[in-house]
């Protein structure tokens, strides 16, 4: 599990109120293969939206070094 808090990239928030940061908690899971290396994927939790697609750049803290190795290709 990890924590990670992202900077919101709302442009126009309108009359409510959206704080500038946004926490999430799930587990990095492999990127879909549409999807660029500038991303991750973590896990919600909620299975009508299982997974959240979080742009490395905006990520402003987390609670472990994030970081994502590719499993290597079966040769058989």
């Amino acid at each position: 599990m990890i924590t990670l808090q992202v900077k919101n990239t709302l442009t126009y928030k309108g009359a409510a109120y959206i704080p500038d940061v946004q926490e999430y908690t799930g587990d990095i899971v492999p990127n879909p293969t549409w999807l660029d290396e500038d991303y991750l994927c973590l896990t919600t939790g909620e299975p009508w939206f299982p997974v959240r697609m979080i742009k490395k750049a905006h990520i402003i803290s987390s609670s472990i070094p994030v970081t994502y190795n590719k499993p290597k290709a079966n040769k058989n």
